[in-house]
C-alpha cells in the first residue's frame, strides 16, 4: 500500500483534471427534440466530448491500478468530504475508520471504482474529505 497522503493527492490532481474537463466542455443541457438529437450526436463526436473521456479513462486506469483497500480508503475520504458526517470529537484515524466500516469499503473494487467515478465532483470532495483527517491537498 503506498503512502495514504501521497495517494490523495494523486488521486486528487487526476480527478480534478477530469472534474475541469467535465465543467469546461460538458454538455449543459440535453433536447429531446429531433435536433436536440442530432446535435448530442455531434457532440460525442467532437474534440471536447473526447477531452472528457480521455480524462475520465486515465482516472479509471489510475484507479483501477490500485490496491483494493486503497480504493476503499479512496471512498471513504470522498464520502467524508461530500456528506461531512462525522464525530467532530474523534480522531482523524477514528473519524477514517469509523466510517471505512460503515461503508464496508475495501469489499468491491469494481463498484468502488464506479462510485467515485461517477462523482462530478470528486476532486472537491477528495480535498474536503482530506481537510476532515487533517491532510492538505
Amino acid at each position: 500500500m503506498i503512502n495514504i497522503i501521497l495517494l490523495i493527492k494523486q488521486v486528487y490532481s487526476i480527478a480534478k483534471e477530469r472534474d475541469n474537463n467535465i465543467k469546461k466542455f460538458g454538455k449543459k443541457r440535453l433536447s429531446t427534440s429531433p435536433e436536440g438529437y442530432k446535435a448530442y450526436k455531434a457532440y460525442l463526436d467532437s474534440p471536447q466530448y473526447m477531452k472528457i473521456e480521455t480524462a475520465n479513462q486515465i482516472l479509471r486506469d489510475y484507479l483501477e491500478s490500485l490496491e483494493r483497500k486503497e480504493v476503499g480508503m479512496l471512498l471513504t475520504i470522498m464520502y467524508l468530504g461530500k456528506d461531512r458526517n462525522y464525530n467532530e470529537q474523534a480522531s482523524y484515524t477514528e473519524r477514517l475508520n469509523s466510517l471505512y466500516s460503515s461503508l464496508h469499503a475495501g469489499s468491491n473494487k469494481e463498484i468502488e471504482v464506479n462510485m467515485l467515478m461517477e462523482k462530478a465532483d470528486l476532486s472537491q470532495y477528495l480535498k474536503e474529505g482530506a481537510k476532515i483527517i487533517g491532510i492538505d491537498v
